[in-house]
């Protein structure tokens, strides 16, 4: 069984890999992104390194409706996404080691704190205002 997470952002809001690295760092993380990917257009395996050991999960950056999160119909969930049109989600199957599930949760937490985005863990949306806290709490 794989754990998901997902940041519901506003697409123009996306960052640049560059960009997102630098907030990551700037949050005390010590995930190192891929060197060239496009935020936009990964989609797959993203490799990354945490404190230098190898790891890596599965990046998406897809709109809403080719998502199983569908706005039209439930409409708690348009109410609670608002302007948000984009899911960038993280995956990490079972058995990868555990710097992948870390390694994923900060990026995650740090796109969502950087992109006012919402961030969900699988089964529910995470109650915060500070993600980036979350993520450092959940770590520990």
């Amino acid at each position: 069984m794989s754990l998901d997470i997902n940041v519901f952002i506003e697409g123009n809001k996306m960052l640049s890999r560059n960009d997102w690295q630098e907030k990551i760092e700037l949050a005390g993380f010590s995930v190192d992104l891929y060197p060239s990917f496009d935020t936009k257009i990964m989609s797959g395996m993203l490799p990354c390194k945490l404190d230098g050991q190898e790891a890596g999960f599965e990046y998406y950056y897809d709109v809403l409706e080719d998502t199983m999160f569908d706005p039209t119909t439930d409409y708690a969930l348009a109410n609670r996404l608002q302007k948000r049109d984009i899911c960038v989600g993280f995956s990490i199957a079972a058995g990868l080691p555990e710097e992948s599930v870390v390694a994923a949760m900060m990026a995650a937490a740090t796109l969502a704190n950087e992109a006012d985005g919402l961030l969900w863990v699988d089964p529910d949306f995470i109650e915060t205002d500070d993600p980036v806290s979350w993520a450092k709490q959940a770590i520990q």
